[in-house]
């Protein structure tokens, strides 16, 4: 994977992975792309887990709740949808 050091206004520029079953999707990625995983616990039950390749940052992981995962999808947030969205007005900067 290139090194990114910037990124064009409105592209994506992290990566957020929601799972059922982070133990798989760790070693699925670090199998797949070489990807790294750190575990940092952030309360009760819960994991947020830092997503690394030669030593950088490049995304994270955190485990679905059980309301995510009775739905079958992640949540995605409201700025990403605008963005993807075909629309005939000017685009908007996200805050």
């Amino acid at each position: 994977m290139p090194e990114v050091t910037g990124h064009v206004p409105g592209s994506f520029c992290w990566i957020e992975l929601g799972t059922s079953d982070t133990e798989a999707a760790k070693k699925f990625y670090a199998s797949l792309f070489g990807w790294e995983a750190e575990d940092t616990p952030v309360g009760p039950d819960m994991v947020y887990t830092m997503l690394r390749i030669r030593g950088l940052d490049i995304g994270a992981m955190y485990k679905l709740g059980k309301e995510e995962t009775a739905h079958g999808i992640p949540p995605t947030g409201t700025p990403t949808l605008r963005l993807l969205a075909p629309t005939r007005q000017p685009r908007k900067q996200l805050s």
